[in-house]
């Protein structure tokens, strides 16, 4: 699975240079478009949370908003690298992603 480095992300989120946020988007659309995991290394999480914050000026709720969107994905990348296949999640979102398995019911017995 491809690997995602920090300034292709920025790029991608925050659209501040033309033909790097082009081919930025190419690429992340297109291994959509394959339903081609992107690995993004927790390094490179905290590098992009700081750089949207320090160079950015990105606030709690716009980093919020752009992490979270790049939070699943990377959940099930270090599953898969685990070779932990599939992930169960309640989440609706993430369900509809390539390697979550769907929502489930497990019945439980509830105490008396």
């Amino acid at each position: 699975m491809p690997a995602l480095d920090t300034n292709v992300l920025v790029r991608f989120l925050v659209r501040d240079e033309a033909a790097q946020t082009a081919l930025a988007a190419d690429l992340i659309q297109r291994c959509l478009r394959q339903k081609q995991l992107q690995f993004v290394p927790v390094s490179v999480m905290l590098e992009l949370e700081w750089v949207l914050r320090s160079a950015f000026g990105f606030g709690k709720d716009e980093l919020v908003g752009s992490l979270s969107k790049l939070a699943d994905g990377l959940h099930m990348a270090l599953a898969a690298h685990a070779g932990e296949r599939p992930l169960w999640t309640f989440d609706r979102v993430a369900a509809r992603l390539e390697g979550f398995a769907p929502r489930f019911v497990v019945p439980v017995a509830l105490p008396d």
